[in-house]
Order: structure tokens, then C-alpha cells, then sequence
């Protein structure tokens, strides 16, 4: 009896020992979704500063006191909610006129003038529209053309408003540097009226962004968000916790918006939301079969489309004949950078003919500019055209350059016959993008 003890217990702490063995060599399992937490911050920041005008207005309105008595004295106001929003709101005829009065309480409204030979502003930061118990700031008048010495004369404030979104509203703040600027308020043929209101022109730097850290899969990555980027959408950028963020002059460097996808590693996940009010974005990941389209390397691409100079539709499949691979190079006639590498190109082509295409997708308004270039510099490979505003801020983009995600110019793909990105980079990277090829 006690024999038969001894062997159950011996059996049933190998059996313990085996489950233990088992838990301990298992692998965890991925996380299926990321909850990164944001905060508000102003050091290091990634982004380019958006710059608003104040709208400067012809006449003082007569509610308005404590308005210094000089001679030369104009009064301006800053909306402090997203147009973008309010356009949106304005195009599914939901902006009432109690939506439009509680949008304009929330704007920040400004005394500029000059004070003997200095030039001054006040700020109605409490919104009483009484001047006179806010601090009149003093500063010289060269501060209005020297826009960096202007940017270290004056200080950052947090300013509190309600921001509307869909039709509530919800209190926030704004970090805000306030900076005279001439250069901001111009016209061809100026009437005295408006050469005072250019010469006080202020406007504000709408300063600071969200940052985030988080971890997958053993590595640290972060998060830099900037709240309504330019066209009104928020959007986000990642980068591994040990490197500094991309530029976005860099042929890498990519904005990702609500329902985007982002690959960490090679992983996908959907950025399923950013919500500014839990102050959170939030990842999940996405179970991916077959061939994965997008603008990464590795990732595959549509057969696109595209117009060529003479009117004609051409796919990128068609494209590669007796080649192996094709280089996409996008460019423009008002892209410096993009027609200094021409005569690169024209070396590239000639080196590896037998081996690669090239095709030109010129984001341009006018075609006519792209022919006579073309023309004048007697590029011979195939060119295409898309129409459209490069340096304008609205978020509508030609297809190909929107869902390849094309934000710096010169931007090169090389794409293999299954059109595969083999390769991705930018003007600054072709020599790195030279010895891509050599390996191919």
C-alpha cells in the first residue's frame, strides 16, 4: 500500500513538473490590441509649426474698451476651433446659428498698434473684451521682419477654449506664441486701410503635440500626434524609442490617420482611434493573409492608372517590357531638388537599361510646365501626370499619391513585376537607393 502511494506521488509531481516545463518554454502570446497613452507636450517637437493669422478688422467694434489712445491702432481676432470641423459641420447643414455664436465666444481677439517708436500688443486672454485689465506687451518695431528673433522675444501661454466637435463642445487648451509678421497680410495693390492692418499684422504659432510610449513585442516604440495637421486632420507619427523622429523632407517619413494601417516590425495594425478626450490612440492588430497591400517596403501596390503627356492611360504593369524592375520617381518643375537629379536619372537609365524602367508622375498643376520640361531636357523615358496642388494644405490628393502615403520630393519606389516595393527612399538617399540596385 504505502508502495503504491509512493508511486502515485512520484507520477503526479512528474506530471506537475510537466505542465510547469511547458509554461515556462511557451512563448507569450502578442498583444491583439495597443492602448497607447498621450499627454500634451512642447519639447522636441517633430512637426512643422502651423502659423495662423489673426484676421484683422477695418473697424474697432464699439463694444470693445480699454483700448490704449495712440494714433495707429487696429483690432484682430483668431478663431481657436478647427475650419475643418466647422466646414464639415457647415456642409451637412448642421451649424446652427447657436453653434456659430458659442464658436465665436471662443475666439481670441487682439488690440495692435504703436506706442511713439515701439510697437505694442494686447492680448483679451479673459475674453471681456475690456483691454485695459490685460498686459500690453511693448516690444521694436524690427521684431515684425525678423521672424526667428520674434519667435525667442516673446512667450508660449496656454490658451483655454471649448472645442467643437460633431455638435458638442469640450473644454481644451491651445499652446500659443503670438509674433508681429508683415509678410502675412498682402495684397498687389494696398489701400491705406490695408497697409495698416499689414504693417500690424500678428500672427499666432500653434505650438506643442501629443506624445505617446508604448511596447510590442520587446521592443519600445513612441508616438508623436499633432491635433488638426494641415487640411484639419489629426495624424499621427511612430518611431522605434532609441531614434529620433523622421523629417518630413525625409522619403521615409509617414502621417497616419484614423483607420490607417501601421506595420511595427511586421505586424499590421489598424489605427482604429485617437481619442484626444481619453487622451489615448488605440491599435488593433490586424490578421493579415495573402499579399499585403500598402506603401512600405515589402508591401505590394495597385496597378495604377496614370495619364501621360499626350493624353494617354497607362498601367504600371505595362511598364516593364523586357526589365525586371521600374523605378517610380516623383517629382514637379517647382521641385528644385527633384530637377537637380535629372541628369542622375539620365545616368541611371542609361547604366541599367537592360535591368530597370523608369517612369515620372509628375504632381503638377499645369501640364504644359511638365512638357516644356521634359522637352527642353530631353528626358526620354515614359512620363505621367497628376493633377493637383502639391503645396496646398488640403487634404485631398491625387489616389497614388495619397495611398502611397507621398509626403517629400523627390520620392523614388523601385517596384518588381509583381509590383512589390523593393525599395523605398528619397533625393536624399540616392546614392543608398544606387547600391539598392546593384544588388537587385
Amino acid at each position: 500500500m504505502i508502495r503504491y502511494k509512493t508511486q502515485f506521488r512520484i507520477q503526479f509531481l512528474l506530471i506537475c513538473a510537466l505542465f510547469l516545463t511547458i509554461g515556462c518554454t511557451q512563448k507569450p502570446q502578442q498583444k491583439e490590441e495597443i492602448l497607447i497613452p498621450i499627454h500634451q507636450t512642447l519639447e522636441n517637437d517633430p512637426f512643422l509649426i502651423p502659423t495662423m493669422p489673426f484676421t484683422m478688422l477695418d473697424a474697432i467694434p464699439k463694444e470693445f474698451i480699454g483700448i490704449p489712445d495712440v494714433d495707429t491702432v487696429v483690432v484682430g481676432r483668431l478663431t481657436l476651433n478647427d475650419g475643418h470641423e466647422i466646414r464639415k459641420l457647415k456642409k451637412e447643414k448642421k451649424l446652427t446659428d447657436k453653434l456659430r455664436t458659442k464658436i465665436r465666444e471662443q475666439e481670441l481677439f487682439c488690440v495692435s498698434g504703436y506706442q511713439e517708436d515701439k510697437q505694442f500688443y494686447i492680448l483679451d486672454k479673459n475674453r471681456n473684451k475690456d483691454f485695459s485689465d490685460d498686459e500690453l506687451i511693448l516690444f521694436d518695431r524690427s521684431l515684425s521682419t525678423d521672424r526667428d528673433k520674434a519667435k525667442d522675444f516673446f512667450k508660449t501661454f496656454l490658451m483655454p477654449y471649448k472645442k467643437i466637435e460633431k455638435d458638442t463642445f469640450i473644454g481644451t487648451a491651445k499652446s500659443i506664441k503670438v509674433i508681429p509678421n508683415t509678410y502675412s497680410y498682402r495684397y498687389n495693390e494696398m489701400t491705406p486701410i490695408q497697409k495698416i492692418k499689414s504693417s500690424l499684422q500678428l500672427v499666432s504659432l500653434q505650438l506643442g503635440y501629443w506624445y505617446g510610449e508604448f511596447t510590442y513585442n520587446d521592443k519600445n516604440y513612441k508616438v508623436a500626434m499633432k491635433e488638426y495637421g494641415l487640411g484639419g486632420k489629426s495624424f499621427a507619427i511612430f518611431q522605434e524609442s532609441n531614434k529620433d523622429f523622421l523629417k518630413r523632407s525625409s522619403g521615409y517619413y509617414i502621417e497616419y490617420n484614423e483607420g490607417d494601417m501601421v506595420r511595427l516590425d511586421s505586424t499590421y495594425f489598424l489605427m482604429d482611434r485617437i481619442n484626444l478626450n481619453a487622451k489615448e490612440i488605440y491599435l488593433r492588430k490586424l490578421e493579415l493573409k495573402g499579399k499585403v497591400y500598402g506603401e512600405h517596403t515589402g508591401n505590394y501596390i495597385k496597378d495604377y492608372k496614370l495619364n501621360t503627356l499626350t493624353g494617354d492611360t497607362i498601367t504600371l504593369s505595362s511598364l516593364f517590357d523586357n526589365n525586371t524592375y521600374l523605378v517610380l520617381d516623383f517629382w514637379g518643375t517647382w521641385c528644385g531638388p527633384c530637377k537637380k537629379l535629372t541628369p542622375d536619372l539620365k545616368k541611371l537609365r542609361e547604366e541599367n537599361k537592360d535591368k530597370l524602367a523608369i517612369l515620372g508622375i509628375a504632381y503638377q498643376e499645369d501640364v504644359t510646365k511638365v512638357r516644356k520640361y521634359v522637352n527642353s531636357n530631353a528626358i526620354e523615358w515614359q512620363q505621367t501626370y497628376v493633377k493637383g496642388k502639391p503645396k496646398s494644405a488640403s487634404t485631398i490628393k491625387p489616389k497614388i499619391i495619397s495611398e502611397l502615403k507621398v509626403m517629400s520630393y523627390p520620392t523614388f519606389i523601385i517596384l518588381n513585376k509583381d509590383l512589390k516595393i523593393m525599395y523605398r527612399g528619397h533625393g536624399g538617399s540616392y546614392k543608398e537607393m544606387l547600391g539598392v540596385i546593384k544588388t537587385l
